[in-house]
């Protein structure tokens, strides 16, 4: 296969329900390439139907995050799955899919079967933010909605907290300077993909309420990652972390490209 022309999934155990192979299997046939499963086993469970021993086997033997990690560096994304936690209300990760979101070459997206009741007119919701990683997620959110023919619903959160790291500077100065900046950042790519239609919407909350609430019932949630730091969460991002457990809807973390060291 050449470069970025497939659609990668990785697979858990069997016979769980994985709403990540159907995520994807849709959004190759969307993309028209092919679809490439990874999935990681137990090489004793492959081996024991035919009763052949371990030592006469040639396998390839990978940590599973690892064998994920280089698929996504020629696909045009990645998708994992989650596992629900109902109790607490929210979804876990797991270290393998927590590992291929922070160590990916490109978009990863998580699925999970924790989804709200679709809103009406479904958009792809993406978190703006003034980090450098921002601009990656507004590219892919909205090369994403021109191929599903969906509006792009841009999302910038703010609110008078010191705690609240936020670079663009138009957040201390109220909503109405923050809505000229979400205008300013916006219309490159709207003048990219005037086919796109663009909702902009400045919330005075904290950015993971502001963009799980946000993003409820909506087709995709596209957050930036925070490029090539030293742990999954500083990679991911706090806010990124946070919507991964707790969106309503699929979640696309955009790794930038050109290696993961």
């Amino acid at each position: 296969m050449s470069p970025r022309e497939y659609v990668s999934v990785g697979l858990g155990d069997a016979g769980v329900d994985r709403p990540e192979l159907s995520w994807t299997v849709n959004e190759a046939q969307v993309c028209g390439i092919a679809l490439r499963v990874e999935r990681a086993y137990d090489p004793t469970e492959l081996l024991e139907p035919w009763a052949l021993p371990p030592d006469q086997a040639v396998l390839k033997e990978a940590e599973a995050a690892q064998v994920l990690v280089e698929a996504s560096r020629d696909a045009v994304l990645a998708g994992v799955g989650t596992r629900q936690l109902s109790a607490i209300g929210a979804v876990a990760l797991g270290s393998v899919s927590s590992s291929v979101i922070a160590m990916a070459d490109g978009p990863v997206v998580a699925v999970g079967s924790r989804r709200a009741t679709p809103v009406g007119d479904p958009a792809v919701v993406v978190g703006v933010d003034g980090f450098a990683g921002a601009e990656d997620a507004l590219s892919f959110a909205f090369e994403y909605a021109a191929r599903h023919q969906r509006p792009v619903k841009a999302v910038a959160c703010w609110q008078h907290d010191l705690l609240v790291v936020t670079p663009w500077p138009a957040a201390h100065r109220g909503p109405a300077s923050a809505q000229a900046w979400l205008a300013d950042t916006l219309s490159g790519r709207q003048h990219k993909y005037p086919e796109v239609s663009t909702r902009r919407e400045v919330v005075h909350d904290h950015p993971v309420a502001g963009l799980v609430a946000a993003s409820s019932g909506h087709d995709l949630l596209v957050a930036g990652s925070h490029g090539r730091r030293a742990h999954v969460v500083g990679r991911i991002g706090s806010v990124g972390q946070a919507v991964l457990h707790y969106a309503r809807c699929p979640v696309a973390v955009v790794r930038p490209r050109g290696g993961t060291a």
